[in-house]
C-alpha cells in the first residue's frame, strides 16, 4: 500500500499540532485510521463533545478530512474524520527558521505527552519492560558520532519510522514512539 505523505506547513497548522489534544488526535487518526467522532473520543479518554471543536479546527486547516460514514451503526450516519495522510511529517516547515518558535512549542507538547504516555504506562497490566515484546522504555544518551555512525543512526531512525507509521496486519496493543536528534554546542576550549 502506498503511503501518503503529507507535509505540516502552514503557521497554523503549526500552531495547530502545539496544542495536546489536537496531536494526539492527529497521532490516533494515523495510528487507528478513519474513525467518528464517538469512536475517536472512546480512543482518547474522552467526551465527543471535548473532542468535536478541535476535530472541525483540524479539518478547517487541512489536517484532517471527514466524511460520512457508510452508516454502519444505528441512526443516522456518522461523520468520519482520517488523517490528511497516513505519514504526518513537519520537515518542510522544520527548514524555516521562522517556525521555530511553533515547533518547539510542538516538541514541548510532545514530549510532555510522551513523559505522560511513560507514566501513565506504569499501572498498565500489558507493560514489559525487558525482552523481544519490551513496549515500556526510556532512552536518553550524548554522543559524539563519527559522520558515517550518524548516517547509520539515522538509517536505524528512518527504519523505527517506517515500521512505526506501517500499519500492521495484525496490530496489538497501541504503544507511543518519541524520540529527539538535536546537535549539541560544542565545549567551550579552556
Amino acid at each position: 500500500m502506498q503511503k501518503k505523505v503529507y507535509q505540516v506547513v502552514t503557521k497554523a497548522q503549526l500552531r495547530a499540532l502545539a496544542t495536546t489534544v489536537r496531536h494526539d488526535i492527529l497521532d490516533r487518526l494515523t495510528a487507528l485510521g478513519p474513525l467518528s467522532v464517538r469512536q475517536r473520543a472512546e480512543a482518547l479518554g474522552r467526551q465527543p463533545t471535548a473532542i468535536y471543536q478541535h476535530l472541525k479546527k483540524l479539518e478547517q486547516l487541512g489536517l484532517v478530512r471527514g466524511k460520512r460514514s457508510s452508516g454502519r451503526e444505528p441512526g443516522r450516519p456518522a461523520m468520519v474524520y482520517e488523517a490528511a495522510g497516513s505519514i504526518i511529517r513537519l520537515t518542510n516547515a522544520a527548514k524555516r527558521n521562522e517556525n521555530r518558535k511553533a515547533l518547539a512549542k510542538i516538541v514541548r507538547v510532545s514530549s510532555m505527552q510522551a513523559a505522560r504516555d511513560l507514566d501513565a504506562a506504569f499501572s498498565n497490566p500489558l507493560r514489559r519492560v525487558t525482552g523481544a515484546l519490551r513496549n515500556h522504555t526510556f532512552f536518553r544518551a550524548i554522543s559524539a558520532p563519527s559522520r558515517a555512525r550518524l548516517a547509520r543512526i539515522n538509517a536505524l531512525l528512518q527504519e523505527l519510522e517506517d515500521l512505526t507509521w506501517s500499519p500492521d496486519p495484525n496490530p496489538g496493543p497501541l504503544i507511543s514512539v518519541a524520540w529527539f536528534v538535536a546537535p549539541l554546542k560544542p565545549p567551550r576550549k579552556s
